[in-house]
């Protein structure tokens, strides 16, 4: 009988602890207020420092013979066959995309994480922790090595961005003004 309430408890305490990670509020996703000019002015700096970021890790990366930097990314945008096509194709990759992945990955992610980690670790550690996990996660979800390793230092910018503003607004503009030079770059080159 006593195995029998145990399995009961553990269940509800997993689900309990299920419910916690899947639930979270504006403010743990880093949506409390609106945008403000701090976030605006922090979105163009973000995108330089990512810039020599990326650039120093994709230097260091190139040392490897393993590793090869030019490969092109695959992102669909190879051919149209109306303008139209273009500007699904631009908001997709510069308004939707940024959108989506900085809610999960520094909104709901990083938030949760942080969160889970204060618990146990101080607040530096526990910052330092969900960086690189998040950044880490969002590198391996682009799928190439040297997208990963671009992302990877996106990624380290975009949340230290959330930790300066407490919020992701500037990492969607940040990450907006990147999609965009790249959506420029593709189409225009």
């Amino acid at each position: 009988m006593q195995g029998r309430g145990k399995t009961k408890k553990t269940k509800k305490a997993k689900r309990s602890q299920l419910s916690y990670f899947l639930h979270t509020d504006r403010n743990e996703m880093g949506l409390e207020g609106l945008p403000t000019w701090t976030d605006i002015g922090l979105a163009p700096i973000g995108f330089v420092l990512y810039l020599v970021l990326a650039f120093g890790l994709m230097w260091i990366f190139s040392l490897f013979p393993w590793f090869d930097a030019s490969q092109a990314q695959e992102t669909g945008l190879d051919s149209f066959i109306t303008s139209a096509d273009a500007i699904i194709a631009y908001l997709r990759l510069v308004v939707v995309a940024p959108l989506i992945e900085e809610i999960i990955f520094r909104g709901w992610l990083y938030g949760k994480l942080r969160n889970c980690l204060l618990a146990r670790f101080s607040d530096r550690t526990s910052m330092l922790i969900s960086i690189f996990v998040v950044s880490l996660a969002f590198g391996v979800a682009h799928g190439q090595w040297n997208a990963g390793v671009n992302m990877f230092a996106m990624s380290i910018v975009l949340c230290g961005l959330r930790e300066t503003t407490g919020t992701i607004y500037s990492g969607i503009l940040m990450h907006i003004i990147k999609n965009g030079v790249a959506f420029c770059v593709i189409m225009f080159t």
